[in-house]
């Protein structure tokens, strides 16, 4: 429940870990401002600066011949000590456009003063500690402040517009399709209409508890940005959108009935106790994934049948669909979620346009 849920832990800890590998990659002076930052800043902040410091090491190997094949971790403060509010000012040029590598990178202005303000931060740190006495950004070029944007709201007819589009479960489609729609339309009410009326963030509304919201006051508990908790109210519209949700999701204690047979009544079928033996899902999920035979996939309406020695499982709380085969992306590579081998496939399409960009430069 708030900030102490599972959730907020596994969040913060998958955050850290993704930290500590951008200070692998990056000089031990930068990890020890990132180190200082840690502890007066949120983990996504100190986050984005990694990012950003990264990319300004990034700017110098490629663009200082000193450094021609030098990996960023092992570019000396000594060289820093070297620069000038010139470079500075070359590096700021180098975030608003460049195409070196074939490829096209762009930064507005919005982009720019928040990638100076981490690198500014930097250098500050390491002049106070001792590191280096020279400041190259002391001199260099400031960006106007930029006047914030007005906030874009959605009128009351918007408002009824998106709500009827997110209810709609009158589609079209095979069996399963409208199966997924009917389960997730109370769902995507209850967190379009809780969002619409209380303007909570996504990251606020993905942090919820069912014990986080108070019917009786009609209130929730979200964590902040910055990691406060906060309590606030929603409306009786809200109320009944959750409640729709939450009471269809514990129906009178009765299983939903969905179509196929959970692996964990088909562990004794040799096609499954392969599958399971290769550890692709967890034994907690066993009784997550139902296995489609072709009856049920002729059901559902699809002209598809299973491959021979092989079943395709669905999960109907992501309708995640695992072919117990696999497919064979390469010698040592075997993919079996059909989101993985939909990844893959969208990577290799993005690297063969990229190849194809390159070739048309070179040109």
């Amino acid at each position: 429940m708030g900030i102490d849920s599972d959730y907020y832990k596994e969040k913060n800890k998958k955050q850290l870990t993704k930290l500590r590998m951008l200070e692998a990659k990056l000089p031990p002076y930068v990890t020890s401002y990132l180190d200082d930052k840690e502890l007066s800043s949120q983990v996504n902040t100190v986050i984005a600066y990694a990012y950003d410091l990264q990319t300004f090491f990034r700017f110098l190997t490629e663009k200082n011949t000193m450094l021609k094949n030098t990996v960023i971790k092992d570019i000396t403060i000594d060289f820093l000590e070297n620069l000038t509010f010139e470079d500075i000012n070359e590096y700021q040029r180098y975030l608003r456009f460049n195409n070196d590598d074939g490829s096209t990178h762009q930064n507005q202005d919005k982009g720019i003063a928040r990638r100076m303000a981490a690198l500014r931060g930097f250098f500050e740190f390491a002049c106070t500690h001792q590191y280096m006495k020279n400041n190259p950004t002391v001199g260099a070029a400031k960006r106007i402040k930029m006047p914030q944007k007005d906030i874009i709201r959605l009128n009351d007819e918007e408002v009824n517009d998106l709500l009827n589009v997110v209810s709609n479960t009158n589609i079209k489609g095979n069996k399963l399709q409208i199966q997924k729609c009917q389960k997730t339309q109370l769902r995507d009410t209850a967190l379009i209409t809780l969002l619409l009326n209380t303007g909570i963030r996504v990251s606020e509304c993905a942090g919820l508890d069912i014990d986080d919201i108070n019917f009786n006051y009609r209130t929730i508990n979200i964590v902040r940005k910055g990691g406060s908790d906060a309590h606030l109210y929603f409306n009786e519209i809200t109320e009944n959108a959750l409640k729709d949700y939450i009471d269809k999701q514990t129906v009178k204690g009765e299983e939903k009935k969905y179509l196929g047979t959970k692996v964990s009544e088909m562990q004794d079928n040799e096609i499954i106790k392969d599958f399971l033996a290769k550890k692709i899902i967890s034994e907690e999920e066993y009784d997550k994934y139902y296995v489609l035979q072709d009856e049920n996939l002729a059901e559902a309406g699809l002209e598809i049948t299973n491959y021979e020695g092989s079943y395709f499982l669905i999960n109907y709380n992501t309708y995640e669909v695992i072919d117990t085969k696999g497919y064979n992306k390469s010698d040592d590579e075997v993919l079996y979620k059909l989101t993985d081998i939909n990844k893959k496939d969208n990577e290799n399409t993005t690297s063969e346009n990229d190849n194809t960009v390159e070739s048309n430069n070179r040109k």
